[in-house]
């Protein structure tokens, strides 16, 4: 268990509990009331670390103290110096404070149907190790219902992980290993064994069996190598109640994983009503707006999207300041002269529209920069006199990318291969020439 210490809820509300160096801070300062039975010399919000008390006494108190110390119980002599205590102390806060909760969508739209369809499938209530599959187009919401799924189980289990983009981050080796490395942190609860490469990892988690039944999620899964490395001959030594993801475009990928059919969801596309209910809350994200405005467009636009949450958020994105109705007609025709069932063709409308640093800084995202630090990124655009906060900002309101809790930036495989699509036609493709180049510095590693 954990510090219990209103200092610490309050610190999680404000975000700052990511910060270990000032979280440490804040542990030597409750560490320092229970020792002088006061108020700390310091909580940490100075980011100063006070006198370092004597943390051997620290054991003496009794877990029913009313400041109360919750940790799993150890001789102090385990560790040796005191400050290896502050850092276990440390680590435990910030695996556990965090929820770790992902996040769904900002509009759910018939998710509470999808989650109840998945519930059925995966029986928690039932003894045994159980796969599932979730099989469907980019862009109806795989991962979408996944996490949604994921958000609702994974408290009741012993460890959870969920990998994500594995079809994108298979075609890297550092990419693969850090996936293993995500396994052994989350299922095993060891960050401390250090992970150089694919076949270290493999080996460590095969001779590892984590006790407790787990949560696993294998996200856009396109290969049954990706999951032999990840699951592969561990399944049926899991603890019993223990249950297994798999989100993937490619049926035939499940068969071969041995997910038989009793135990796959393929989600149905949003039907009318919750497809213009969905276009709308993106459409109209101004309370003073009437909805009902230019009804007859707004259907068929609804109607070019064919039920698509993906195409719904980002068509509604595009039109949410645009107040004129020939605006709207245009960007119909315009839609409507894509070839059927092309949602790359119509996505690109949006990117269109975009100003010219905007469309810069979109590329980069798509081919460089998901998954890397939002301020990290932005100090190179900075460089080029870019302006990317405003820039994010508006490919954030056009639905074209995120931005994760952590940071880091993120956007929908199908816009980003919209992207990728859109660089490659250009006369002169440095990305990918960076993109060889980084292959390249990659260690050499043998698969197995």
């Amino acid at each position: 268990m954990f510090l219990m210490d209103p200092r610490i809820w309050k610190w999680r509300n404000n975000g700052w509990i990511r910060s270990p160096w000032r979280l440490k801070g804040l542990v030597y300062g409750i560490f320092d009331t229970l020792k002088n039975g006061g108020d700390a010399a310091s909580d940490g919000e100075a980011g100063h670390r006070p006198a370092l008390p004597d943390l051997k006494k620290l054991t003496k108190v009794k877990p029913e103290s009313t400041a109360v110390v919750t940790l799993p119980y150890r001789p102090i002599d385990v560790f040796r110096h005191e400050a290896t205590l502050v850092e276990k102390v440390v680590h435990h806060l910030l695996r556990h404070l965090d929820s770790g909760h992902l996040f769904v969508a900002d509009h759910p739209v018939g998710m509470e149907s999808r989650i109840n369809d998945m519930m059925k499938l995966l029986q928690i209530e039932r003894n045994g190790v159980k796969m599932v599959g979730l099989v469907g187009a980019g862009g109806i919401g795989k991962t979408t219902i996944a996490k949604a799924v994921f958000n609702e189980l994974h408290p009741k289990f012993g460890a959870a992980t969920f990998l994500s983009n594995i079809r994108e981050s298979w075609k890297h080796v550092l990419s693969k290993t850090q996936l293993m490395k995500q396994l052994m942190e989350e299922i095993m609860d060891d960050r401390v064994t250090q992970i150089h490469n694919l076949d270290a990892a493999q080996r460590l988690f095969r001779d590892r069996i984590p006790p407790n039944k787990v949560l696993i999620v294998l996200d856009d899964v396109d290969h049954l190598d990706q999951f032999k490395v990840l699951i592969g001959q561990r399944l049926p030594r899991f603890a019993s109640g223990s249950r297994i993801i798999m989100t993937t475009r490619n049926e035939s990928v499940l068969s071969l994983c041995k997910v038989d059919g009793g135990g796959t969801y393929k989600p149905e596309l949003l039907d009318c009503d919750q497809s213009l209910h969905l276009f709308r809350r993106y459409a109209f994200q101004c309370s003073h707006q009437q909805q009902d405005m230019y009804e007859d467009i707004q259907r068929k636009v609804v109607a070019v999207a064919g039920g698509l949450p993906l195409a719904l958020r980002v068509f509604g994105s595009y039109l949410s300041d645009k107040c004129d109705r020939d605006e709207w007609k245009d960007y119909l025709d315009k839609l409507q002269q894509t070839p059927e069932q092309d949602i790359q063709k119509c996505l690109q409308i949006s990117y269109d529209g975009l100003y010219a640093v905007e469309k810069e800084i979109f590329l980069d995202i798509a081919c460089f920069f998901i998954g890397h630090d939002q301020v990290q990124a932005s100090v190179m655009w900075e460089s080029l006199n870019w302006q990317p906060r405003s820039a994010i900002k508006a490919l954030q309101k056009k639905s074209l990318i995120t931005v994760r809790g952590d940071g880091k930036l993120d956007m929908h495989d199908l816009i980003r291969d919209m992207g990728r699509d859109v660089r490659q036609a250009e006369p002169y493709k440095p990305w990918i020439i960076l993109n060889a180049f980084n292959i390249f510095k990659q260690p050499t590693t043998t698969e197995a």
